[in-house]
């Protein structure tokens, strides 16, 4: 599968690398880097963070993962078959999923393992409902 990543924490990066091993892997620290990514190829998997630049809690707004999910809205033809928010942001979660209502929130997904990156796809790709369905990721 190929994934694009929006993560500025290294040691966060690693552990998705360390993780999705056998998959396509790209990871963009930056709103504007995932956005010309989304443009200009197709994605298996967009995983969202929400705060960037070292900050946490942050309001949703530009230079936000939110700020992909508007821009999903506005390109709804660009938009992956599984999109996931793993920020820990509870609110900037819930307002990129009001936006992207398939989207999932799994807080701590840089944790999960090739196998069930590949069961979210299978529900994603068949229609099965998982809407806000919540499943924490323990360091």
């Amino acid at each position: 599968m190929t994934f694009l990543i929006l993560e500025d924490d290294a040691s966060r990066c690693k552990r998705f690398n360390q993780n999705l091993i056998g998959n396509e892997v790209t990871i963009k620290a930056t709103t504007t880097e995932v956005i010309q990514l989304l443009e200009s190829q197709n994605w298996d998997v967009l995983s969202l963070d929400h705060d960037l630049n070292q900050q946490t809690h942050v309001a949703s707004g530009p230079g936000t993962g939110f700020e992909v999910a508007e821009w999903l809205v506005a390109h709804p033809e660009r938009k992956p078959k599984l999109i996931v928010f793993h920020t820990f942001n509870t609110l900037g979660a819930s307002n990129m999923s009001d936006l992207l209502l398939e989207g999932l929130y799994l807080p701590g997904a840089w944790m999960m393992q090739s196998t069930e990156w590949e069961k979210e796809y299978q529900r994603a790709v068949g229609g099965i409902k998982t809407r806000r369905r919540k499943k924490k990721y323990e360091l």
